[in-house]
């Protein structure tokens, strides 16, 4: 519910009241003195889908569209007419009014903005680094990257440039300076004695998670992108809705700037298409989203402009989503194809340990090295370790070479095979 008050031009008191009458609610009148040109204020309670086109017709009756208007959010309203109110807009959305001016607040001033995405990134690029998923949530927490998309997209239904254009700009900012702190902290890192030298950053299973973006990927910044729009359309908490948008963007951006300062192009190419994904992703959910909700401009001379600029923007994204399909599709497919890989080489290691000539081994353990970016940039063979348990730890000629040309054999794909023969120790 939401509890409005609004001044009262001269000559136009009589309308105004006789509207809140039709619509049956329930108000009160205070003589105005302060103010030149107004004779009243008239507060009222009305649902918080109300808002909107209760103020609309009150326009229409004579309150000015610039005139002083305050929207408050009460504990309780105990009115006769309310429950009645109520039921009759029974719409979940908030105003158009109010969701401007959320929109507005959620897009925060360029120096704190860039100070705490700078932050989050420092964080976040911490915890790619000591794989620690908790830092990195931690880093998200803090991430203020919600407001410039939501920014954006009301910006662009509502028709209002300025707000689109500080959207626009505040995330084209926010990307860049995250890329750009997590690629000096990293530099800074090397040069001292806190990262091991020779550290193979692709090997860090937190940053192995970013540079390999397949569908799932953007499905997730797609859900991100439905509950920012959903929570703030429908007045609930966005904290933590805030959080996982920053999950999308800023680890990812962390590990474009950690590929840089390594300079390793494969890593940064995979980790700043995942960005690229999530961003249109986000974007593109929170203006459709935005849409279909039925805001639109106050004037609705403004429409026709609204919905031209609403559609371009949405098929330029829908553009770039499609480009960055093929790479998804393939990481995707790559995904796919390896994890079948994996359980067939795993199946036909085994099954070759229970022919007769080694039956006096036992296996202890298999890892499979196959890395996607390997399998899509570099002619590298898959690796198969296993632990293989022998009496004395001796090693078992041809065992090697067995397993290697059952695995190629029914994966049609070529191996290497390295066996560690060890005696195990009976606890």
């Amino acid at each position: 519910m939401r509890y409005v008050q609004i001044l009262i031009p001269e000559g136009k008191r009589d309308s105004i009241l006789d509207q809140l009458d039709k619509e049956g609610i329930d108000y009160a009148v205070t003589e105005e003195t302060g103010r030149h040109g107004y004779v009243a204020v008239v507060s009222f309670p009305v649902p918080a889908s109300a808002v909107g086109q209760v103020l609309d017709r009150l326009r229409e009756a004579g309150v000015e569209e610039k005139a002083f208007t305050i929207v408050l959010k009460p504990e309780v309203v105990v009115s006769h007419h309310f429950k009645k109110l109520k039921n009759r807009y029974q719409r979940d959305e908030i105003s158009r009014e109010e969701l401007l001016a959320r929109a507005e607040e959620m897009a925060p001033s360029t120096s704190t903005f860039l100070i705490m995405t700078g932050v989050s990134a420092i964080i976040a690029t911490t915890g790619l680094l000591t794989n620690s998923a908790a830092v990195i949530i931690g880093a998200m927490v803090i991430a203020p990257l919600m407001g410039p998309a939501i920014a954006a997209s009301v910006g662009t239904v509502i028709n209002d440039p300025k707000l689109y254009w500080r959207g626009f700009k505040l995330q084209s900012m926010g990307i860049g300076m995250a890329i750009a702190t997590a690629a000096i902290f990293a530099i800074l890192l090397k040069q001292s004695a806190l990262i091991p030298p020779g550290l193979d950053i692709t090997t860090i299973p937190e940053i192995q998670e970013r540079l390999a973006p397949n569908f799932l990927a953007a499905a997730i910044a797609i859900g991100a992108g439905i509950a920012a729009v959903v929570s703030l359309a429908r007045g609930t908490s966005s904290v933590m809705v805030g959080a996982m948008i920053a999950v999308a963007l800023v680890p990812p951006a962390a590990t474009v700037g950690l590929s840089l300062a390594w300079w390793q192009p494969l890593a940064m190419l995979g980790a700043g298409v995942l960005l690229l994904t999530n961003v249109i992703s986000i974007n593109l959910a929170a203006l459709s989203l935005f849409w279909l909700f039925g805001y639109r401009p106050e004037n609705w001379g403004q429409v026709g402009s609204a919905k031209s600029k609403t559609i371009r923007r949405a098929m330029t994204l829908v553009a770039v989503m499609l480009l960055l399909s093929v790479v998804l599709g393939s990481v995707t497919y790559v995904t796919f194809k390896s994890a079948g890989f994996e359980h067939r080489a795993k199946r036909e290691a085994r099954a070759v340990l229970k022919e007769s000539q080694f039956k006096d081994s036992r296996l202890l353990s298999i890892s499979i090295n196959f890395r996607i970016v390997d399998v899509l940039f570099f002619d590298e063979k898959p690796l198969i370790v296993m632990q293989v348990d022998t009496p004395g730890g001796n090693e078992i000629p041809g065992l090697a070479s067995a397993v290697r040309e059952r695995i190629e054999k029914v994966a049609a794909v070529d191996v290497k095979v390295q066996i560690r023969f060890i005696k195990a120790v009976e606890s």
